[in-house]
This record gives C-alpha cells, structure tokens and sequence, in this order.
C-alpha cells in the first residue's frame, strides 16, 4: 500500500487519472495490484527504490472494474433484514461463529458478538461505522487481554460524528492541488514524478519544428496558495 500510495502522490499521468490513495476505509484503485498474487506483493513491497516499485506496479495499470471484493463487500449491506444479532438462538450463533480450525480461546468470537450485537444479519459485513474496529483488529485479539482492557464491560457504540479537523482539510487541499498541478503538466507533454517542492524529475518530449509540443504552464501555483483557496470550499464530508 505504501508503493502504490507512493505513486497516486508524485506520478504525473495517475495524477491526470485522479488515481485516489488506498487505505482501510477505501482501497480505491488498487486492489488490481492485490489480485496479481501474493508473489506479485511481495515483490513490489521489497523493491529497494521509486523506479523498482513504479516498474512493477505499472504494468498493465491503472485499470478499474467495479466489481472487486471491497464493492462486493459493500453491496453486502443492505438494508436491515429486522434479524438481530442478539435474538438469534445458540444454534444460529454457533453456526456463524464457527472458526474454520478449532480454538479454544473465544476472544474473536466474543469481540465479534459484542461488536454486533444490535445489528442486523445485513449488516455483518464490512459495516462502514465498524471501520475503527478493523483498524483496530478487534477480532485479532484473545480473550484475557480483552478482558483485562475491559472491553466488554459497556456496549459498542459508534464513534462521534466530527467535523473534518484543520489537518484533514489541509490534506484534502494539498491532494487536490496535486492532483490539479499533475493534470496540468501531463497535458502540457509532461511525464514522470513530480512534487510541489521538486519538478526537476519531469519528463517533457523534446521539440522539434515537425511536431511541436506544448509549453510547461507559465504559471505554478504554489502549496499554501492552493490549500488556501481550497480550504474556502465547502468540502463534501
């Protein structure tokens, strides 16, 4: 994820392309990568420089499809089936419960339960309001450290709805200038790896009186003066 993310920031033609960051609330664009195989990853994630990763990431790429796991995942959940979690039966517990290799320590089980106790079956899978919960690996854990973190002793509720904080609309804006700045290069001929404080990594073609290429933009906006711009914005959080 580092590599890829790597890219969607300083590539001039993914820049064009509006390639978005992957990360756990969203894998966006790169879950063509993921499905090349676990050689594939392993590959990339030891790859020593930009050049390597870029070289084995780009092949073949960018692609789309929608239907990937994450949106398959997502059209999991619908709307509430009026079958809640803590009305089913033991049998129908043990039924969805049931590990694949037997273990003795219940703690992802009960992690699980207590996680979404007051949902409905359609909302077992990848819940967007349980994100914190995955970051956090909620079923990853045993159950002595469970209870002694006293997890259990009061109900999940989800977390509350704040307003974007200054840092996320500085992020926001940067990205977005980045994006702009990168789409403005790759239609002026530009090619390769760019960032705001280093263009010297541009690639442009060379001109000749056959084939005359456009000029780089005259002007360039700088990061402060598109963060400030932007940050005006009513941003659609």
């Amino acid at each position: 994820m580092v590599a890829f993310n790597e890219i969607s920031e300083h590539d001039v033609f993914w820049g064009e392309l509006r390639v978005n960051y992957s990360d756990i609330s969203d894998p966006g664009d790169i879950e063509p990568i993921l499905a090349r195989g676990l050689s594939s990853i392993h590959s990339i994630a030891i790859a020593y420089t930009y050049e390597d990763r870029y070289n084995l990431i780009y092949p073949d790429y960018p692609q789309y499809a929608p239907d990937w796991l994450f949106g398959a995942l997502n059209a999991a959940n619908e709307i509430n089936d009026g079958d809640w979690l803590e009305d089913y039966s033991d049998d129908q517990l043990a039924r969805i419960t049931a590990s694949f290799f037997p273990d003795s320590d219940t703690g992802p089980v009960e992690a699980w339960v207590w996680a979404h106790k007051e949902e409905s079956g359609r909302q077992f899978i990848n819940t967007p309001i349980r994100q914190p919960l995955r970051e956090w690996g909620y079923v990853m854990w045993d159950r002595a450290r469970l209870h002694e973190w006293k997890v259990f002793r009061t109900p999940w509720g989800p977390p509350d709805d704040y307003p974007p904080t200054t840092e996320v609309l500085e992020r926001h804006a940067e990205r977005e200038a980045s994006l702009q700045k990168r789409s403005e290069i790759y239609r002026s001929g530009g090619r390769g790896w760019w960032s705001f404080e280093d263009e010297s990594k541009v690639v442009w073609p060379e001109v000749s009186d056959q084939h005359p290429v456009k000029q780089r933009p005259k002007e360039v906006v700088s990061l402060s003066e598109a963060k400030d711009f932007l940050l005006t914005l009513k941003l659609p959080f």
